[in-house]
C-alpha cells in the first residue's frame, strides 16, 4: 500500500512540473522568476539595424532587466551582411556564432569564426563583421555594459520596424530565374513570386557610422 502511495505522489508531482512547463512556455513576455528572467525563443522585440537592406534584429535582454549590466540581442546575419569598420567607446562587444560562418576584422587582423565560436572585441578597437557567403548565419551580440539599445531605439524611431522582411538576395535569384527560365509557365509563376516580394524589399537607409 505504501509503494501505492508512493507511486500516486510521485505520478502527481511529475504531472505539477509537466503543467508547469507547459504554463511558462505559453508566454509572450519574459517571465520574471525571484527576480531571475526566461524568454523564450521567439520573445523580443524586432528592429532595423546597420545601414542595410533588410537587416534586422531582436532584444533579448535590456539594461533595464539586467541591472544595467548588459545588453543581450540576436539575429539573422544575411549574406552580404555586414557594418563598416566602427569602434566602441562606452561598451565591449562579444559575439557568440550559433549558426553559420561570419568573417571578422578586429584592428588589423581578419578572420573567419564558424558556428560554435566566441569574439570578443574590446571597446576602443575598430571591428567589422560581415557575412561573406553563409546562408544560415546567425549571431548573439552581449553588450557590456548596456546602453547600445538607446542607439538601436533612436534607428528604430527614424526607420520604424514593419514586420519580418523578405530576404532582397531571394528576390535576385527570382530574377535571375525569370531570364533564365526554360519555359514560359517557369517564367510566369517567377515572376508572379516576384511581384508578391516587390512591397516588403525594404530600400536601405543611411545612418551615421556609431562610435560609441
Amino acid at each position: 500500500m505504501c509503494h501505492v502511495i508512493l507511486a500516486v505522489g510521485f505520478s502527481f508531482v511529475c504531472l505539477m512540473h509537466s503543467v508547469s512547463c507547459v504554463m511558462a512556455l505559453d508566454q509572450d513576455q519574459p517571465i520574471n522568476i525571484n527576480g531571475s528572467l526566461f524568454i523564450e525563443p521567439g520573445v523580443g522585440k524586432s528592429f532595423r539595424a546597420l545601414a542595410f537592406p533588410n537587416a534586422t534584429r531582436t532584444f533579448k535582454l535590456r539594461g533595464n532587466q539586467t541591472g544595467n549590466l548588459f545588453t543581450l540581442i540576436e539575429g539573422k546575419i544575411l549574406i552580404g551582411e555586414g557594418p563598416k569598420l566602427h569602434l566602441h567607446h562606452n561598451e565591449d562587444e562579444t559575439f557568440r556564432i550559433i549558426s553559420g560562418q561570419v568573417q571578422f576584422i578586429i584592428g588589423n587582423e581578419t578572420f573567419c569564426a564558424p558556428a560554435g565560436s566566441v569574439v570578443y572585441g574590446k571597446r576602443g578597437i575598430q571591428m567589422s563583421f560581415r557575412n561573406v557567403d553563409s546562408p544560415d548565419a546567425y549571431v548573439q551580440f552581449f553588450f557590456s555594459p548596456s546602453g547600445i539599445e538607446n542607439y538601436f531605439d533612436e534607428i528604430l524611431t527614424k526607420t520604424p520596424y514593419r514586420g519580418q522582411p523578405v530576404d532582397i538576395w531571394s528576390c535576385g535569384i527570382i530574377l535571375t530565374t525569370i531570364l533564365t527560365g526554360s519555359t514560359l509557365i517557369i517564367k510566369s509563376v517567377y515572376f508572379i513570386l516576384f511581384l508578391l516580394e516587390l512591397p516588403w524589399i525594404q530600400p536601405s537607409y543611411q545612418t551615421p557610422e556609431y562610435k560609441r
